[in-house]
């Protein structure tokens, strides 16, 4: 089940998304000011009419990986660091073991200017190129939209729930259908409010 464009549904949801110590952090990884971009909720679990033995051959899901945008484009390297225009962030709201759908990745993928289906190609065929992330609750994963991603077969009984908030320099668009109403940035405070409604000025306020 996903659900989308959540902050408007719970105070708790839009106190996640601008979080005072998680912002900052996407900040360093983007370069600068951001805006929210998109915020989702993914509730998964196995299909019943899976067979577990097919799902342990193909824990991986070639059609699944994926990244929303790439080294060349979307990327950017400055005073050594390296930056990424679009950044995600995933909160573990479950337990999530080696059997419960974990995100997985493609380590070194971000700064990459491979063909895309020729990184997931060798990947598949090493399961050492691919690592799995698990987590506990509470936990957040922040990772470049750059890196190729996607999330493994779910072999337990267990629900997958995550929180997904993604975020951009504020003078980009929020993703079709992500759109935040005027009239709730009206009721926010001064100093999130630009977090939430993005700017149409191109003047970012960078971190250097």
């Amino acid at each position: 089940m996903l659900f989308g464009n959540l902050v408007e549904y719970d105070p708790a949801l839009l106190e996640y998304a601008v979080h005072p110590k998680l912002v900052p952090l996407v900040e360093e990884v983007v370069g600068g000011a951001v805006r929210l971009e998109e915020t989702e909720a993914i509730i998964n679990s196995r299909n019943p009419e899976a067979e577990l033995g097919e799902l342990h051959k193909c824990r991986y899901n070639p059609t699944g990986f994926h990244r929303g945008t790439q080294h060349g484009w979307g990327t950017y390297i400055e005073q050594n660091k390296f930056h990424c225009i679009f950044v995600k962030t995933l909160a573990y709201l479950t337990d999530v073991g080696p059997d419960d759908g974990g995100t997985c990745v493609i380590p070194g993928s971000h700064r990459l200017t491979w063909n895309q289906g020729e990184m997931i190609e060798a990947a598949l065929s090493d399961d050492k190129l691919i690592y799995q992330v698990e987590a506990s609750a509470g936990s957040v994963l922040l990772f470049a939209e750059a890196l190729i991603h996607s999330t493994t077969a779910i072999r337990s009984d267990n629900e997958r729930v995550i929180l997904i908030s993604g975020y951009t320099p504020p003078m980009l668009r929020e993703w079709p259908g992500n759109e935040v109403s005027p009239e709730f940035i009206e009721t926010l405070p001064e100093d999130i409010r630009p977090l939430i409604s993005g700017s149409a000025s191109w003047h970012w306020k960078r971190r250097y």
